[in-house]
Order: C-alpha cells, then sequence, then structure tokens
C-alpha cells in the first residue's frame, strides 16, 4: 500500500474541509489532493522548501507517484548541506532559488523542478510496494558519514497508526503544527492544520505574536519547547485543548509555566527520534507528581518492544524495535541511557556521547544538570561534560550561583557564565556537548 492512500482517503471523506491554513491562504483536502494528483516526480526528488503548503503538496504528490521525497533540515549550515546533499544524489530538485545553489554545487545533474514540480501530461504511475522507500532525511551530527534514516511506505502506514493511537484528535480539531510528520498525521486524520508563520533555523528569534494570531483558532499545538515559552509569557495567548511537544528536554519549571499559562489544557511530552516517533509520552502533571531522578519519558507506546543494554548496574542504553521504527538493525539505539522505574517508565539519565567517566564511574551528564539546577529560578541552562576525567559544571546565569550549585553536586569544577551555552540549531534547546567541550580544553 502506497502510503499516500491514507492522504486521497482523508480528501475524499472531507473534501471541503481546510487541509492546511499558513495566515495568508488556505487550502481544502480536495484542492491539495488535485494539486498531489497532477505530480509525477519519480526517482528520489529532493525537496527544499520552507514549511509551507507548497511543501506538503509536493511531499505527498512525489510519494503517490511512487518516488521517493529526500529532505536536508534546513538549520544545518551549507557545508553540511552540499554534503547531505551529495550523499542523497536526487534525481530531481525541488526548491527555493536559494536551494539550487546547493544543487549546482553539490549534484548540478538532479533536474529542476522549481517550487512546484507538475507533469507536461499524464502518465501511469509506478506501484508502490510497502518495502519501499518513501522518504530519505538525514542525521544531522557534524561529523562522519551522513546517514540516511529510510522510511518506507509500510514504516509511514504504521507510524499514522502509532500516534493516532496516543493523540487521538477530537472531531474540529485545528493543530498548530511545526513538526512535519505530525502534520503528515494530521492530513491522514482529516485534521487541519495550521503553519505558523516561524522560520526553523530561527526558532530563538520567533514572533510570539505572529503566532498567537496564526492561532486564534486552533484547538492544539504541537510544537517544540521554545514555542510554547514564548506563547506562555503573552498576556492574550491562544487557548489549547492539548499541546504537544518534544524534540528536547523540558524542565519543570517550563512545565509549571505552561501548567499556570494554560491550566485547562492537556500537556503532553513526546518521547522520540528521527528514526522512532513515537517512543513514550507522558501528561505533564503525572511528570511533576512522580519527581525522582532523571528525565521522566514515560510509558513505551503500544507497537514498541523495549530493552536496556546496560552501562552499570543500573543504568544502560535504550534499543527498541517495532513496525514504524526506521532502522537497518533489528535492534535500534535510541542513544539515550537510562532506567525503567518501578512503575514502567523509562526515566532518562543522559545521551551515551555525553556519558562521563570519572575514576572509572560512569557518571550521566542529565542526573548531574538536573541536580545542578534545583529549583533554582536564576539558572537558565546548565551542562555538565567530562574533561581528562574530571567532571565540570557549567551554568548560564546572570547570578553568582557556583556555591549553590556545589552544594548540590559534587563536581570538579563548576562555571557560571552569562554568555549562552551552545545548543543545537533546530530546538534551540539541547546542549551541544561537543561545542562546549571545545570551548573549554
Amino acid at each position: 500500500m502506497n502510503a499516500a492512500a491514507l492522504f486521497r482517503d482523508a480528501a475524499r471523506a472531507h473534501p471541503e474541509r481546510i487541509a492546511f491554513y499558513d495566515g495568508k491562504r488556505a487550502i481544502t483536502f480536495a484542492e491539495l489532493w488535485e494539486r498531489v494528483e497532477r505530480i509525477h516526480a519519480r526517482g528520489r526528488v529532493m525537496l527544499m522548501l520552507p514549511m509551507s503548503i507548497d511543501l506538503y503538496a509536493s511531499l505527498l504528490g512525489v510519494l503517490n507517484a511512487g518516488g521517493v521525497a529526500v529532505f536536508i533540515d534546513p538549520w544545518v549550515g551549507l557545508r553540511r548541506m552540499i554534503q547531505l546533499a551529495r550523499a542523497a544524489a536526487p534525481d530531481h530538485w525541488v526548491g527555493t532559488w536559494k536551494s539550487q545553489i546547493v544543487r549546482l554545487v553539490s549534484c548540478g545533474a538532479a533536474a529542476a523542478l522549481g517550487r512546484r514540480p507538475l507533469a507536461t501530461n499524464r502518465r501511469p504511475r509506478a506501484a508502490a510496494a510497502p518495502q519501499d522507500a518513501a522518504i530519505v532525511t538525514f542525521t544531522t551530527g557534524s561529523s562522519g558519514t551522513p546517514k540516511q534514516v529510510i522510511r518506507t511506505h509500510r514504516i509511514l502506514i504504521a507510524q499514522h497508526e502509532r500516534l493516532a493511537e496516543a493523540f487521538p484528535p477530537k472531531e474540529g480539531d485545528v493543530d498548530l503544527c511545526t513538526f512535519p510528520i505530525f502534520a503528515l498525521n494530521n492530513l491522514a486524520l482529516g485534521v487541519t492544520t495550521i503553519i505558523p508563520p516561524i522560520d526553523l533555523k530561527r526558532i530563538d528569534a520567533l514572533d510570539p505574536q505572529l503566532v498567537a494570531r496564526a492561532a486564534k483558532n486552533a484547538t492544539t499545538a504541537t510544537a517544540s519547547p521554545p514555542l510554547f515559552d514564548k506563547l506562555a509569557a503573552l498576556a492574550d495567548r491562544p487557548r489549547f485543548r492539548r499541546i504537544l511537544t518534544g524534540g528536547a528536554p523540558v524542565t519543570d519549571a517550563q512545565l509549571r509555566a505552561w501548567i499556570a499559562a494554560w491550566p485547562d489544557a492537556e500537556i503532553v511530552i513526546a518521547y522520540g527520534s528521527s528514526e522512532a516517533e513515537p517512543v513514550a509520552h507522558i501528561e505533564a502533571r503525572e511528570r511533576l507528581a512522580a519527581g525522582g531522578r532523571g528525565y521522566l519519558a514515560g510509558r513505551i507506546v503500544n507497537g514498541v518492544d523495549a530493552k536496556l543494554e546496560l552501562i552499570d548496574d543500573k543504568v544502560g542504553e535504550l534499543l527498541i524495535r517495532g513496525e514504524h521504527v526506521a532502522s537497518e538493525n533489528e535492534w535500534h539505539r535510541m542513544g539515550d541511557t537510562g532506567w525503567f522505574d518501578e512503575e514502567g517508565r523509562f526515566r532518562i539519565a543522559g545521551r551515551v556521547h555525553s556519558t562521563i567517566w570519572r575514576n572509572g564511574v560512569a557518571v550521566h551528564a542529565q542526573l548531574v544538570e538536573q541536580a545542578a539546577r534545583g529549583d533554582d529560578a536564576r539558572i537558565r541552562r546548565v551542562a555538565a561534560v567530562g574533561v581528562n576525567e574530571r567532571l565540570i559544571v557549567v551554568i548560564e546565569s546572570d547570578a553568582d550561583v557556583a556555591e549553590d550549585v556545589k552544594k548540590r553536586v559534587d563536581a570538579d569544577e563548576v562555571i557560571v557564565t552569562r554568555e549562552p551555552l551552545p545548543v543545537d540549531p533546530r530546538h534551540n534547546s539541547k546542549i551541544d556537548y561537543a561545542k562546549l567541550r571545545e570551548q573549554l580544553c
């Protein structure tokens, strides 16, 4: 089964319903599907468009035609973008005029189809088998060989089933959404998606007033934590029945602020990765009530098998498998360390690559950071890194909090800085440990 059939069925069931609204224009499910059926790009098609109606129409069109849609995250640097484009080796290229520069430098042989890849004549579509590749993305590590993440049609369908089960919509829902996979799930469910006016390359610079105006008719919101931080600070904020976030750690202080801003909303933190979404989730109030050590990710969702590969007596790397998991191996390594508590919920201790070895003992960064932060509102960010088997805790704060932090953690050194700690460009939340370690060395 071609995964595009999910969206075809939704268009037939809800032809006059709005599929997307971007603040300036709207398109119904029927109009979107009419555009999709006019697209006949096959082979590997690189899509380098901003989050927009054009992007989703192009993506569905490529899938429907039996092609493979290839994506490069817009927040990676130009050099990395060129490297990934060469590794992708696309047959066709759909993108903005700026992206054509990347095409010419990296793979000029790819045919440029402009922003809207429309066929000049009708041709029979190539059949797509469940095991055929549908979407290709890349891991975005700063070094090493680019690794493709391949979602087959079977994986996309299974992912839709898991998302629909874990986060079911209500009739009439309108979702403010910044995550493409969740927007595709909305389409398959017949849910209207609002595309907010933000630049994914500059999530830290978004204008919350513009987003709030765009979201005035939204009933739910699906986005990374910084967006909700900014909306929560507004006096005239949109109302949501459900907030769904993920992609980066969320502190207890953030959750308390969101609950104060949206006291009647269900606030859910989802846990997953590029290769597997969703893996687990938990409601904000349950997480706050549970307390304890570690970042509480919640219970593993239906359809996922999970196990730990132990690093020490209790903490290990999480390995998972399931129909919606894109992995070349039977078990996919999540790259996160942690343990399962007495209620079967997964608690994250840190990343495998951020594990600190101190005198032969594994020290897990996130546990140290959690203890160092405590409930101190003066602390913006915390990072624990290992340098030559020394545990260094770096605090981003305008206040002199070093002595207070030293009382909470056993560190070799505590550094307080007013300068922002390096974070990932995608969510503006995850600490870039490699870059911070370079700064300290």
